[in-house]
């Protein structure tokens, strides 16, 4: 059955209303359609009085139902917008929330310096390292994780976003045989140290 855009996003709000709130189910809507068909909020607009295909309305509507499980829609997607960088994400490694990414600022705030050796322990997705190598000043940067599809995930990501980091396997809870003999910056998720890492 064909529906005109504007139609066909207020039923899907309707049918997102036990899990999201009409201002998040927007929200998702819009990010689904810019994923699929790379539209804008504008065209968006401009398209609202036109029929959705029946191609688009199956897309969507199993990304709709995939929400209605609880799924996030980075996962369901397959990438989330953060630090100013567009990253794979899968669930093998954790989302990256606001507050690294305000982490991230924190670091590089701090460290003006040039050619700091830099560890981020349990990288998963690769954002935190990632980010400190595009916005530190010529650094070297190490990420370990335990998770080989966490590794590749962050190998990925290195890739896309065009920064050279040394990934490593390895349990942190466990001596590591690091590349660098000291490190300026260790960082892990939710923490920060600064000192020097004698490996």
């Amino acid at each position: 059955m064909f529906m005109t855009l504007n139609s066909y996003i207020k039923s899907n709000i309707t049918r997102l209303a036990p899990v999201y709130d009409t201002s998040e189910s927007r929200w998702l809507i819009r990010i689904i359609l810019e994923k699929l068909k790379g539209w804008s909020q504008t065209d968006i607009m401009i398209k609202g009085d036109q029929d959705v295909s029946a191609e688009l309305q199956f897309s969507i509507d199993a990304i709709i139902a995939r929400l209605l499980r609880n799924e996030p829609i980075q996962y369901i997607l397959g990438e989330t917008y953060w630090h100013g960088l567009t990253l794979k994400v899968t669930p093998a490694v954790l989302i990256p929330r606001v507050e690294t990414s305000e982490l991230v600022d924190i670091i590089v705030n701090e460290n003006k310096s040039k050619d700091l050796a830099v560890l981020d322990m349990c990288t998963g997705s690769g954002c935190i390292a990632i980010a400190l190598a595009r916005t530190l000043p010529f650094p070297t940067v190490t990420g370990v994780d335990i998770s080989e599809d966490a590794l590749h995930i962050a190998g990925e990501n290195a890739a896309l976003c065009k920064v050279k980091i040394h990934f490593l396997k390895s349990d942190v809870l466990k001596p590591i045989n690091l590349p660098e003999k000291s490190y300026d910056i260790i960082v892990s998720l939710s923490s920060i140290s600064k000192f020097m890492w004698d490996g």
